[in-house]
């Protein structure tokens, strides 16, 4: 099945996930046309019906706040870089979950936490904005195959 716009449904499974995977609120903004720069990132590939990369990078110290609200514990160092693939890996997880209940195959691969070569290969084709209620920012931008896109 080729869907006729994968970013609609990457956004709107993301924001599902999102619901599902964070314990707080949170507001999305308008998809944005360029990828976000950002220091911490964990990249996913995605498989299937809809092909491609989403990188999800903080802006701020999300993630080690985010760790601290899921976990009730500061993490740093190794346990950070680990909670951000797991991170990753929960988001990008439900996403291919919520993608197969609107009748679309996806499966994931698992995390990378540095840079992704690979992602000149894609086509840039959105970056989803979410501003979490204690505060920063994530921005999940979604690289997907010339051809899906």
């Amino acid at each position: 099945m080729n869907p006729s716009n994968p970013l609609d449904i990457l956004v709107d499974s993301t924001l599902e996930s999102l619901k599902q995977v964070i314990p707080q609120s949170f507001t999305a903004k308008t998809v944005l046309t360029s990828p976000a720069d950002a220091a911490g990132q964990v990249s996913i590939e995605i498989l299937g019906d809809i092909e491609g990369i989403l990188l999800i990078k903080e802006e701020g110290n999300v993630f080690k706040h985010l760790a601290e609200g899921m976990f009730g514990m500061i993490l740093e160092g190794d346990m950070l870089q680990s909670f951000i693939g797991e991170f990753g890996n929960m988001v990008a997880g439900q996403l291919a979950t919520n993608v197969s209940q609107k009748g679309f195959r996806m499966d994931i691969t698992p995390p990378h936490a540095e840079g992704r070569p690979e992602l000149m290969d894609r086509l840039h084709c959105g970056t989803l904005p979410v501003e979490l209620a204690n505060g920063g920012e994530l921005h999940f931008s979604f690289f997907l195959k010339t051809e899906a896109a």
